[in-house]
C-alpha cells in the first residue's frame, strides 16, 4: 500500500472513539492522535486495501492490527504480509510458520450485549461477568472458523503454529478481570481462587481456580468456558491477550501482552518465542494453571 496518506481520513465515521480522535483537540486527545500516525506509516506496508476505510467504522480493531503488528516488529519479530485473505501477517520460528490473527470483540448485540457498569462504583455484576466471557468466546469461535477455512484453502499449513490476538477494550469492564482476567475464565475455565484452611492450624493447605466449564446465554443452551480443553480447538497454538487502545498505553509496547498457551495445541508454541510477556500455562491433568514472568523463561 503506497503511505501518501495518513491514517485519519475526512469524511464521514460511524465509530465514535475515531471521530472523537481525529477531531477533537486537547492534549490527551492529541496524543492518541500523534499515536495513530506513527503507528501507521510503520504498519502501512503491511496493510490491506480496506484498512484505511474500515478503520472508520472499526477503530478499535484496526488500532490493535497497527498496534500488534508493531510492536511485534520492535520486539524482533520479521512479519510477512499474506494478502487481503486469511490472517493479518505471520513469523518465522526456525522453519515453522506462526499466523497471528488479530480481533478486537465489540459490547455485542441484543440480551446479552456487554453494558457499560452502572452504580456509584461501577461495579460488575456476576450476569455482565458472564457477558464479557460470551464476548470472549464467541471472538475465539469465529476466529476458529476462519482458521479452518484458510487451512482448506491452502493459506495456513497443518504444521502451522496460529495464534489469536484479542484486545479487549471495546469491552466494556472486560480490561479490569476480576479474579483472573476474563480470557482465562473464557477458555480454559479457570474459576475464582479457592484457598483451603486446616481449621485445627489456621495454615492454608491448597489454593486453586475452581474450573467453570460453561456459562449460559438468554434463553439458550450452555456455552462452553474451556474450549481450549477440546480437540475441536486444538489448531488455536495460543492466545495473545491485550487491553491497550490509543489513549490507554504502556510506556514501552509490549508490556501490556499476555499470552496463554493452548494446552492441547497440535503445534505448541514454545515459551521462549513470547518470552517478553507474562505467560499463562495450563495443566488439565493436574488442574494448575502456572504464571510464567519474562524474568522465569528468560532466566534471570
Amino acid at each position: 500500500m503506497k503511505m501518501a496518506e495518513g491514517f485519519f481520513q475526512s469524511g464521514t465515521a460511524t465509530d465514535p472513539a475515531y471521530v472523537n480522535v481525529r477531531d477533537k483537540n486537547h492534549l490527551r486527545v492529541e496524543d492518541a492522535r500523534k499515536f495513530c500516525e506513527e503507528l501507521w506509516v510503520k504498519h502501512g506496508p503491511y496493510a490491506d486495501r480496506t484498512f484505511l476505510s474500515d478503520a472508520k467504522n472499526h477503530f478499535q480493531q484496526r488500532f490493535w492490527e497497527m498496534y500488534l503488528g508493531v510492536t511485534l516488529t520492535k520486539k524482533g519479530f520479521k512479519l510477512t504480509n499474506q494478502g487481503d485473505t486469511g490472517p493479518e501477517f505471520y513469523f518465522m520460528v526456525g522453519e515453522k510458520k506462526v499466523w497471528v490473527e488479530a480481533v478486537a470483540p465489540g459490547p455485542g448485540d441484543g440480551q446479552d450485549a456487554v453494558r457499560e457498569p452502572e452504580g456509584k462504583d461501577g461495579d460488575l455484576t456476576e450476569e455482565m461477568r458472564k457477558r464479557i466471557i460470551l464476548r470472549y468466546t464467541h471472538a475465539l469461535r469465529d476466529k476458529l472458523n476462519k482458521y479452518n477455512e484458510a487451512v482448506k484453502k491452502g493459506i495456513i499449513g497443518v504444521n502451522d503454529c496460529y495464534v489469536i490476538a484479542v484486545n479487549c477494550r471495546a469491552i466494556p469492564g472486560a480490561s479490569l478481570g476480576f479474579t483472573l482476567p476474563y480470557y482465562l475464565n473464557a477458555y480454559i475455565g479457570a474459576g475464582d481462587l479457592v484457598v483451603e484452611i486446616d481449621r485445627q492450624t489456621g495454615k492454608i493447605v491448597d489454593r486453586y481456580h475452581e474450573f467453570k466449564g460453561e456459562v449460559t446465554k438468554k434463553k439458550r443452551a450452555p456455552v462452553s468456558t474451556a474450549p481450549l480443553l477440546t480437540d475441536e480447538y486444538a489448531g488455536i497454538s495460543g492466545v495473545l491477550h491485550s487491553a491497550v487502545d490509543p489513549a490507554n498505553r504502556p510506556k514501552q509496547m509490549g508490556d501490556d501482552f499476555e499470552f496463554l498457551h493452548n494446552p492441547l495445541a497440535s503445534q505448541p508454541i514454545e515459551r521462549s518465542v513470547f518470552s517478553f510477556c507474562r505467560q499463562y500455562v495450563y495443566s488439565p491433568e493436574r488442574g494448575e494453571l502456572q504464571t510464567l514472568e519474562p524474568s522465569q523463561v528468560n532466566g534471570n
